[in-house]
């Protein structure tokens, strides 16, 4: 829990309240041991020195008791047993219970449970214009930008004088890049406190927003000074400078950033990343394994990093070359925070026997099949899918599955009921789907009652109904079934038609994971990766994820790669992050494919081969991988050294084009390039500017000034045209890269 910020809150709406509050001193010692800053205690701590006598009744002083309760559970994630808490303790005084509550929830970006708390103190005290600023936040957070700046207003009826509600109407037309707006805020801020840091700071993001480089720095500094000991305006500051170019002084900054607050693994990340630039390549990699120890799933840190490694790699297999190449993939193993798609027909269950079959036994089963036999039928439906002894043809293996359906295999029935929903080698008939799916879950199928489930979970051919879809997975764990206990904890972790409860989330994952349910022990893996619920552990997650790999979990296996690749809480071995990548490539996971992929592109744990490079980049694509498609169309441009044969230019277009459709930066430069030059596609300014234009706003820096040169050719409608597409731009991801 971040008592940095949650508690000055709490401190200043105290004082702001008036309120007699006079907390016991065992309610300081808990804050203590939980962490609040020594000036949160003082200030406190003078609100009643300790060892005065309390004046409280001792129902009051019970309440004390459980508001640290609700703050020391909210700090560990246990949000409906802190929210208890926080309701026993109301009796102190109940716009301050419910306000700590709120902010200690939206912290943790609890954003639904958040809005009931923060609104039950407003209604106890609708006068304290701190309420209605964090009210604002939390209906900005969740989309209501409307409602976010009517809060901050009735913020500055209440005490016009107050320059915290200017600011984030400030940060809400920055969001619009509405400067003008944003200016006006600025003035009436600084006029009411020109000393306030977050003012100064405001101001310089406006400058350089209008390309006033040195006046934003000027105004970053000055918040910077004004508080020295808040550790984001020093790497705020920091970013301006590497836009200045002034890496050193970039460096400085990041490093007192990361005194303060020094398990920022993003800081870590981009200091590496300024390090690497500066050929400091055992202080970068230094940064890495520091920004990796808390990398959870941000792709922002785990991609940056495994492009230094990366970049290592091609440097030593070729020295004096500066090749370069998207590695987000290798870096980003499959995201936790998802709602379940686990579809699964019989390819599961059929799916193993037909591997492990030798070819006179397929001819056998085929034999059987022509004859009517429902089992053989499903396993030449399976063959046909995975393209086992014949070609792959999903329309064939619909068939074959189709005859087994109509004979009331169950299994084939499940399928069938997957292949129309998703439209596999069939037109999409959802509604044909569910009907199969529900026959098949009348007559006890698992398979089918999970794949209800993940239909309403995610709105697959059906109306998105959480509670609908708890049913499914409710009645399919009532029966044992391992996958449907994992999703029930999937659904409590994100708070998906229930309260978000990692703990017991956590308690489902164990129970599915004691039935060797390689998913769950994936999951329990990452949950302990990132604190979800439980305390921190390195070890415990290592337990839990190579487990999950040894099972054969493909997700599992391309964590575990990216561990060994990166050196995250093992020795670097990049032979063995090989190793499971490669099996996690085999079972088709695209992250796995994309991770073996880089490991042949940079000879690293195995030799350098561009086509291996280009076969496994390609499976990661067509599964969806963004990264993987920017790769491979570098490697159909010949961007690599030693590449033989001439640049396959509309090859290369068509995967820059996968890549930019899915928010890659570095692929929507080159994608504006081709456009620009007519390589590979028609020429077109106007869409040429319009894909620069997205890649310098998504990290592709060097794209700037290709812009430049670009606009310099343009009419100003031209121009105007593409700046109107690229507003209206939206990332679109791969249909089948949903894990």
């Amino acid at each position: 829990m971040d008592f940095g910020e949650s508690t000055r809150r709490v401190e200043k709406l105290i004082g702001r309240a008036g309120v007699d509050f006079q907390p016991t001193s065992d309610y300081l010692t808990l804050l203590k041991t939980l962490g609040a800053p020594p000036a949160f205690l003082d200030a406190i701590g003078r609100l009643r020195p300790t060892g005065t006598p309390s004046t409280y009744s001792p129902d009051q002083e019970t309440g004390f008791g459980h508001l640290s309760a609700c703050l020391t559970l909210a700090s560990k994630g246990q949000f409906p047993d802190a929210e208890r808490e926080c309701q026993a303790a109301t009796n102190i005084e109940p716009s301050i219970t419910y306000f700590a509550f709120a902010d200690v929830l939206s912290r943790e970006r609890n954003y639904e449970a958040a809005l009931p708390a923060v609104r039950s103190s407003e209604r106890a005290d609708p006068s304290i214009p701190d309420t209605h600023i964090l009210l604002g936040l939390v209906l900005a957070e969740r989309g209501d930008k409307r409602g976010a700046k009517k809060e901050y207003r009735k913020a500055i009826q209440l005490d016009p004088d107050y320059d915290s509600p200017y600011n984030n109407l400030v940060a809400l037309a920055l969001q619009e890049r509405d400067l003008k707006a944003a200016y006006e805020e600025v003035r009436e801020a600084l006029r009411v406190d020109p000393d306030s840091a977050a003012t100064h700071n405001n101001l310089g993001t406006i400058l350089l927003m209008q390309h006033d480089l040195d006046g934003g720095i000027a105004e970053l500094r000055k918040a910077v000074l004004l508080e020295p000991n808040v550790a984001f305006r020093h790497s705020g500051l920091a970013e301006a400078l590497i836009m200045k170019k002034d890496y050193e002084s970039a460096i400085a900054e990041y490093q007192q950033a990361l005194a303060l607050e020094p398990r920022q693994a993003v800081w870590h990340a981009k200091l590496a990343s300024i390090l690497w630039q500066l050929h400091r390549t055992d202080q970068a990699l230094a940064e890495c394994q520091a920004a990796g120890q808390g990398a959870g799933f941000d792709d922002r840190i785990r991609n940056g990093c495994e492009k230094i490694h990366q970049q290592v790699g091609l440097s030593a297999s070729q020295p004096g070359t500066a090749a370069s190449a998207s590695s987000g993939g290798a870096a980003t193993p499959t995201p936790l925070l998802r709602l379940p798609l686990a579809l699964a027909g019989a390819g599961g269950e059929v799916a193993l026997k037909v591997q492990a079959m030798k070819p006179e036994e397929f001819a056998a089963a085929q034999e059987r099949a022509t004859t009517g036999d429902a089992d053989a039928q499903t396993m030449v439906c399976i063959a046909y899918r995975l393209g086992r002894f014949v070609p792959q043809d999903d329309r064939q293996g619909l068939g074959w599955c189709e005859k087994a359906a109509n004979q009331n295999n169950v299994l084939a029935e499940a399928d069938v009921g997957l292949q129309y929903v998703y439209g596999l080698g069939v037109a999409r008939d959802a509604a044909r789907g569910l009907g199969w799916l529900k026959k098949a879950a009348s007559q006890g199928s698992t398979v089918a009652i999970g794949n209800l489930g993940a239909v309403y979970a995610n709105g697959l051919g059906a109306p998105l109904d959480y509670a609908e879809a708890m049913k499914w997975y409710q009645m399919g764990a009532d029966r044992g079934d391992a996958r449907s206990e994992t999703d029930i904890g999937i659904m409590y972790l994100l708070g998906q038609g229930v309260r978000r409860d990692p703990a017991e989330a956590l308690r489902w994952f164990r129970k599915s994971a004691d039935k060797d349910y390689a998913y769950a022990d994936f999951l329990l893996g990452m949950v302990y990766q990132q604190g979800l619920g439980v305390r921190r552990d390195g070890k415990e997650s290592l337990k839990w994820i190579r487990k999950g790999a040894d099972l054969g979990d493909p997700r599992a296996q391309t964590e575990l790669g990216w561990v060994y690749a990166n050196g995250v809480g093992v020795n670097q071995d990049h032979a063995e992050a090989v190793k499971w990548y490669r099996l996690a490539a085999e079972q088709g996971d695209p992250r796995g494919a994309y991770g073996l992929g880089v490991r042949y592109l940079t000879g690293q744990g195995l030799d350098r081969d561009y086509s291996e490079a280009e076969k496994w980049f390609r499976v990661a694509a067509e599964g969806g991988h963004g990264d993987a498609a920017y790769n491979l169309a570098l490697l159909h441009a010949r961007h690599f050294p030693g590449q033989a044969g001439p640049p396959d230019e509309a090859q290369a277009a068509k995967y820059f084009r996968m890549a930019a459709d899915q928010g890659i930066g570095d692929g929507q430069c080159y994608l504006g390039k081709l456009y620009a030059d007519g390589r590979g596609l028609t020429k077109d300014s106007v869409s040429a500017y319009e894909w620069m234009l997205l890649a310098s706003q998504h990290g592709a820096e060097w794209c700037v000034q290709e812009l430049r040169k670009l606009e310099t050719g343009m009419t100003p409608d031209q121009v105007d045209e593409a700046k109107r597409r690229a507003a209206a731009w939206k990332p679109q991801p791969h249909p089948g890269f949903s894990y």
